[in-house]
């Protein structure tokens, strides 16, 4: 655990890293109705942008589920879930509708899926972009050797003249 100088004095005579984590969290963490609203605000209002990484966001929900358990305000699973599946961009709509049929998917399951789909979709846009880059190339490389063959036929019919 690392912790300013200043703070040294307040957790100085505890004995483990979680001692001394509950003591700073006593003193510093304000457990008000207002926090803990504000935090399930936070986490219900919490969206997914269109393009960002899906651990990113899990990351940002870890954290918001983190302080509302420290604050004695875990969130349920089931919750959880639907918390999740709410807060993802419309380009995900199709796998969140599958998932929301899946009567066995818990928290873990739902977070590995995303992860695994992300991958496929970055893999799917590397294909697209190796693909258009090969046809492309391959497109440009016709249209030189045309060009090259306009170019040389018109140059023998005006040097015919």
């Amino acid at each position: 655990m690392c912790i300013a100088d200043s703070h040294l004095a307040e957790v100085q005579d505890c004995a483990s890293a979680h001692e001394m984590w509950a003591s700073l969290c006593g003193r510093y963490q304000r457990n008000t109705t207002a926090t803990k609203a504000y935090l399930i605000k936070q986490l219900f209002n919490l969206k997914m942008a269109e393009g960002s990484l899906i651990s990113d966001h899990l990351n940002n929900m870890a954290e918001l589920t983190s302080r509302l358990a420290s604050l004695k305000r875990p969130v349920n699973e089931e919750y959880m879930i639907a918390i999740l599946l709410n807060s993802l961009p419309p380009s995900w709509d199709s796998f969140v509708s599958i998932q929301e049929d899946n009567d066995e998917l818990t928290l873990e399951i739902l977070k590995s899926k995303l992860l695994q789909q992300e991958f496929k979709q970055k893999e799917s846009k590397a294909d697209i972009a190796l693909y258009s880059r090969q046809h492309h190339n391959t497109g440009s490389s016709s249209n030189n050797h045309y060009m090259q063959g306009k170019n040389q036929h018109r140059s023998q019919h005006s040097s015919s003249k």
